[in-house]
């Protein structure tokens, strides 16, 4: 008996468990619209009609207007008796088995001709209507990148650079969770998902999630100007001995566009073609190297990296992921005071000072965290939300130039360290 109760309750746990993850992502909101037609069934199609197009958007509103033209019942007559016959359940079952359900109920309130034509008939009602409930992530600033342009368009190599190079800034900026990445790459695929929908048996969780495509905040564009990657050998004449020699790379202009005003909001000439001695190295990963330099760029223009808090000698960053790496040091950095730009009254961002240096010890999904290496001023005594952010120090990745730029910043610390300990004691 105990064992037919657990295979019981194992299939009916896991059936409310799928029930509710069903139904996560509908919500059903009232709304209360006034429609007018030559007769009353028409004027509640027409209210009926805005109610859909101001919930679910004018796509979901139009095949349900026509959805909504096989309802039989009709109100012969106005006032509170044709309210009432329009608020029957008989009605009300025919309205929302022609439109699955999206419109859950309806009540009208007010059933009369219209003040300024007698012959046309206003309706007022509220109507409940099932809507599906887009992700926190969607509500980010949105952003697509486009297939980069070329420069020589019949270029194998330029195409593929352009190819893996967008695809890279796609998994960048998803990355940083900073932007609503918006795809552009399977539109067509998409499309052809959402027209599944349309179907005669698609139910009402899946009919919501028409009308819900979203636009675009940025667009992020670009050229490929030239690829480079070739391969020879060199002949030492002493010895005559043979070394391979390479050159790969790439150069390309890339723009961050505001498609409301069309104003560039980025933009960066990007060149990076090396001559070194050995094989030519797999291009698919040059130009992944270049997404995530640029990525960055991108993000640290619009969404510079923040201290979101502070624990003993170590800082937590708003941002983990492929987008912050492990060993990565970064220069500290405190807002000052806010600039603006004499000439046009524009504010030009805060003043930032360099007051220590960082490092990544641990990388989660969304945050990570960094050792102070060294710093001017006590984080736990002087850290306010917004007032910190980081800025990466170039070559800190492992590269051989990393330890003469972290001495070159370190220097301004320090620097700036013995500038404050004199105006301390000119205090005294």
């Amino acid at each position: 008996m105990r064992l037919f109760l657990q295979l019981l309750f194992i299939p009916l746990v896991t059936f409310c468990l799928s029930t509710s993850m069903a139904f996560a992502k509908i919500d059903y909101v009232t709304v209360e619209k006034t429609g007018t037609g030559e007769t009353a069934k028409a004027a509640v199609h027409d209210a009926l009609g805005q109610a859909l197009g101001q919930v679910n958007g004018m796509q979901m509103s139009t095949k349900e207007r026509s959805a909504l033209s096989s309802v039989r019942v009709e109100a012969n007559v106005l006032g509170e008796k044709g309210v009432a016959e329009l608020n029957s359940e008989e009605f009300q079952q025919e309205v929302q088995t022609a439109t699955k359900g999206v419109i859950k109920s309806y009540e009208v309130l007010a059933l009369g001709n219209d003040p300024y034509n007698k012959k046309l008939v206003n309706v007022t009602l509220k109507a409940t209507i099932a809507k599906y409930k887009v992700s926190k992530q969607s509500k980010r600033n949105r952003i697509a990148v486009l297939p980069f342009r070329l420069e020589n368009t019949e270029d194998i190599i330029q195409a593929d650079f352009a190819k893996t190079l967008a695809q890279g800034l796609v998994s960048y900026l998803a990355q940083s969770r900073k932007f609503a990445v918006l795809d552009r790459d399977f539109e067509k695929e998409s499309n052809a998902e959402l027209d599944s929908l349309k179907g005669a048996n698609v139910p009402v969780e899946e009919m919501a999630r028409l009308g819900n495509r979203l636009g675009t905040d940025f667009i992020v564009v670009g050229q490929i100007n030239k690829v480079v990657a070739k391969k020879w050998f060199k002949e030492m004449k002493s010895t005559g001995k043979k070394f391979p020699m390479s050159q790969y790379g790439g150069s390309f202009t890339c723009r961050v566009i505001d498609v409301a005003t069309g104003q560039v909001v980025f933009s960066q000439l990007y060149e990076n073609i090396k001559t070194i001695q050995g094989s030519l190295p797999d291009m698919s990963r040059i130009s992944k190297k270049d997404a995530d330099v640029v990525g960055r760029k991108i993000v640290d223009g619009i969404f510079p990296l923040v201290v979101v808090s502070v624990s003993g000698k170590s800082i937590y960053l708003g941002q983990g992921g492929e987008t912050v790496k492990k060993g990565q040091k970064f220069t500290l950095v405190q807002y000052g005071k806010r600039m603006v730009d004499p000439y046009t009254k524009e504010f030009l961002g805060r003043e930032e000072v360099a007051i220590g240096i960082v490092q990544v010890v641990d990388v989660q999904a969304k945050t990570s965290r960094a050792n102070i290496l060294k710093c001017s001023v006590d984080m736990n005594k002087v850290f306010t939300p917004n007032g910190f952010i980081v800025r990466l120090i170039k070559g800190s990745g492992g590269q051989k130039s990393a330890a003469k730029k972290t001495k070159k910043v370190e220097k301004v610390i320090e620097k700036s360290m013995a500038e404050m300990e004199k105006e301390s004691s000119d205090d005294w």
